[in-house]
């Protein structure tokens, strides 16, 4: 048979519905777009507990060496390729901010560098807050509320706050979530001043997580300048204390999608032929070839799959971005992957299917249709 004719014939057959491609097209979106689908809520899940993950302030890590840590020593940490923000801070000598009478009493007042401003304001923010400082406020400088001072005192970036020791500039406000992350700054005052001297503690946010970094955070401490051992620990540990990033992709549920979208369209493909074995049994009996049939067969499956690919989409595509707090283009490649290995498997399994077919067993064929 000429190629035209076979197509032409392949064609017959979905329009009339001879090789039910609608309820194949169908059983594809549900079965493979299935599985594409829940691989990528795997893949949004890992996303979601990563970002709950240094949202909570578990990335931070803090060291605590009063008196003795090099606060530009600290600051220079963020240049280091991982560490996405770095600051010290110290306890003021006064301990506290003096404020006409508020209900929660006077603030801590505590002196920061400039990158730990930037530092607790966004990497460790964990929530938005009412009055929040942002990137210019901040560089302006003045003074870095806690969510529960600057709603207390009601001051929002750019206002002047009257002391007992004259008016101050308000910077913002950063956010202490009730999250299990350490409260030493819950209600407090943050001065920015120069990243000279000597500080209380160091914090950096290490992103992505590195079991190596945080060692990196003992170089600022000066050694004559400290009596008691530095200590390192997590801004929040209820999350753990290690988060292995890619054991939550690596590990997930179904990470050999790929293979069970390939059996599983295979399956698919190998049945819908088997189906039609008397069919093609009579093909071959009236002298028709196997590579003329192959062809045929291999449009009709092809034709199928990917209108089962086009009613999957939907649902793929939203089952990428619904919920996911990253952005979902490295998912897509792997759906599309997904999809494109089904469409292959259906047609090896229609084409498997056709190979077992036998002329000669037509007969049989007919009495068990």
């Amino acid at each position: 048979m000429h190629p035209h004719e076979v197509i032409s014939e392949a064609w017959r057959n979905l329009w009339t519905g001879v090789s039910r491609p609608l309820a194949l097209a169908v059983a594809f979106a549900v079965g493979i777009g299935g599985l594409v689908a829940f691989d990528a809520r795997a893949i949004v899940d890992a996303n979601a507990f990563l970002v709950r993950w240094r949202d909570s302030g578990a990335s931070v890590i803090v060291l605590d060496a009063p008196g003795a840590v090099d606060g530009a020593a600290c600051e220079a940490l963020q240049q280091v390729n991982g560490i996405v923000a770095a600051g010290a801070g110290r306890i003021a000598s006064t301990e506290q901010l003096p404020l006409p009478a508020l209900p929660l009493g006077a603030p801590a007042y505590v002196e920061v560098t400039p990158g730990f401003a930037r530092l607790i304001a966004t990497s460790a923010s964990g929530a938005r807050t009412a009055h929040a400082a942002t990137a210019d406020s901040l560089a302006r400088g003045g003074l870095l509320l806690s969510d529960a001072l600057a709603e207390a005192v009601d001051r929002k970036p750019g206002t002047r706050l009257a002391t007992d020791l004259g008016d101050a500039q308000v910077a913002g406000a950063y956010a202490t979530p009730d999250d299990g992350r350490s409260t030493r700054l819950g209600y407090a005052a943050l001065a920015q001043v120069p990243a000279q001297g000597l500080f209380d503690f160091c914090w950096a946010d290490v992103s992505p997580p590195d079991p190596f970094l945080p060692n990196l955070l003992y170089s600022v401490v000066s050694p004559t300048q400290t009596e008691a051992e530095p200590k390192i620990g997590q801004l929040n540990a209820t999350l753990g204390s290690r988060l292995r990033a890619h054991a939550l992709y690596d590990q997930r549920a179904i990470r050999f999608m790929p293979i069970v979208v390939a059996i599983v369209a295979w399956m698919l493909g190998f049945i819908s032929a088997r189906l039609r074995r008397l069919e093609f049994a009579s093909a071959l009996h009236a002298g028709v070839t196997h590579g003329a049939l192959s062809l045929q067969l291999t449009v009709e499956t092809g034709v199928w799959a990917v209108c089962g690919v086009l009613l999957a989409s939907p649902w793929v595509w939203f089952a990428a971005h619904a919920g996911n707090p990253l952005p979902a283009t490295p998912i897509l490649p792997l759906a599309v992957a997904g999809l494109v290995t089904g469409v292959a498997g259906a047609i090896v399994g229609t084409l498997t299917s056709l190979a077992i077919t036998r002329e000669e067993n037509l007969f049989r064929y007919f009495k068990n249709r």
